[in-house]
């Protein structure tokens, strides 16, 4: 099965969801599934700080696609133009996004649409609810879609009722 992920940072990014993804996806290859990941080149979290990569390579069995952010982001938003061009010119059959609030599950979950394949989303909430005038307007905005994918996968019994809390019927 050819599976794509999308998410705002990939090995050797260090952090929490960057070793979900690079787990998983490795764990898939040896599956033997065709796994690529479609990331930005960001080092570090809520500020642009270029990885030392190319923009195209394998790590272990991986195809690792990453594109460079715009400098008009917002906050942590980091707005991803080649992201979405990107995922829609790949012969997939599933569509991963991972991160509530970030661009990579709103280009996964547009290519999805777009190409007519099975969005599967990954949200890793924390359990901060006091959203500011962005936060509000995005949960109206892509909040309901990312929540209404094929498959919502949650990490834990906490996300899984800040899902229903935050209003959220997956």
């Amino acid at each position: 099965m050819k599976i794509l992920n999308s998410l705002i940072r990939y090995y050797p990014a260090i952090g929490g969801v960057e070793d979900y993804v690079k787990n998983l996806s490795e764990l898939l290859v040896k599956k033997g599934h065709d796994i690529s990941v479609i990331t930005s080149n960001s080092a570090v979290h809520q500020r642009y700080e270029k990885l030392d990569t190319v923009f195209k390579e394998h790590i272990r069995g991986v195809y690792v696609s990453r594109h460079r952010p715009c400098a008009l982001s917002f906050k942590k938003y980091l707005l991803i133009p080649g992201m979405l061009p990107d995922i829609c010119m790949r012969e997939v059959d599933i569509i991963h996004g991972h991160s509530y609030m970030y661009c990579s599950a709103d280009s996964a979950l547009l290519a999805s649409k777009i190409k007519r394949k099975p969005f599967v989303f990954t949200p890793y909430l924390s359990g901060i609810n006091n959203p500011s005038f962005f936060g509000r307007a995005y949960r109206k905005i892509f909040g309901n879609a990312l929540f209404n994918a094929d498959c919502v996968i949650v990490i834990s019994p906490y996300e899984n009722q800040l899902v229903h809390d935050w209003g959220f019927r997956p």
